[in-house]
């Protein structure tokens, strides 16, 4: 009986850390594609961002963006999201890699980095907090993020780019 009741207990904690990653992570796994080119080291699988305008006028924009290694020269995908220190503020910023097994890697806040812009200037504003999947690199890997940023709005414009070099599978922009 007790052994029973030890071995519960060790599953219980086991599953609880487990890692999972989000519904739409796994929903982009299932998905399949046509076939690429070789030169087609990564495919955008999904490239979604959410704006919402509050009662004070500051915009809450969410991001998501997952890709798929297609081949070793996808290698290092970093994603990241830029944010001024004036007046923004990055309210959550999460990132997981699905490997083609179905194991899932969630980044730990030590591995998401707060960057500077411009490397090379004395003082900035422009931040960007980053994540790369350099050390996890796998064909057939999804590796994704999710942001949300609140920013207050100085202009009543809102930009969003579609299409980039690689692929794009899924880009939505709602507001």
């Amino acid at each position: 009986m007790r052994n029973s009741f030890a071995l519960l207990l060790v599953c219980t904690f086991a599953a609880a850390g487990a890692e999972e990653a989000p519904g739409w992570m796994k929903e982009l796994a299932a998905v399949s594609l046509p076939q690429y080119g070789p030169k087609v080291n990564i495919v955008v699988l999904l490239n979604d961002e959410h704006t919402t305008i509050g009662n004070t006028g500051k915009l809450t924009t969410t991001t998501r963006n997952a890709i798929k290694i297609l081949n070793r020269k996808g290698g290092e995908v970093m994603f990241f999201e830029r944010y001024d220190t004036r007046g923004d503020k990055v309210r959550d910023f999460k990132a997981w890699t699905l490997s083609a097994a179905g194991k899932v890697k969630k980044y730990g806040k030590d591995e998401i980095l707060d960057l500077a812009c411009a490397s090379n200037d004395v003082y900035n504003e422009c931040r960007r907090r980053a994540v790369s999947n350099k050390a996890d690199v796998e064909v057939g890997a999804i590796f994704g993020y999710e942001a949300t940023v609140e920013r207050q709005s100085f202009a009543s414009q809102l930009s969003f780019q579609f299409q980039d070099s690689s692929p794009v599978r899924l880009a939505r922009f709602l507001d």
